[in-house]
């Protein structure tokens, strides 16, 4: 019970001072550090959206390049036949009805 006293007593008089070293903001004080405050919240929040976009942005480009690069990788095995051959192989079969 003494020991929880004396720590209110010494609380009260690091408190007190405290007051006296350094007394209440003055309003305009208090006013100019929360905007300092909300300033830096605020540059915070626009520095993070810059860089999601930025990585964002980097990503797609790296995805588009990966994509052509892998299309262009693929090897063409044989020279794509011409329409003349295929149609004379390949029967018809819109006219298939008709005949």
């Amino acid at each position: 019970m003494t020991c929880s006293l004396e720590m209110e007593m010494s609380d009260q008089m690091w408190s007190a001072l405290g007051d006296e070293v350094e007394a209440d903001w003055p309003p305009e004080r208090e006013r100019a550090v929360r905007a300092a405050i909300a300033r830096r919240a605020t540059r915070r929040r626009a520095v993070l959206r810059s860089a999601v976009a930025v990585a964002s942005t980097g990503l797609i480009v790296a995805g588009g390049f990966a994509l052509v690069s892998w299309r262009s990788a693929i090897p063409v095995s044989a020279p794509l036949a011409s329409g003349a051959s295929t149609a004379s192989r390949a029967p018809r079969l819109d006219n298939e009805c008709s005949q």
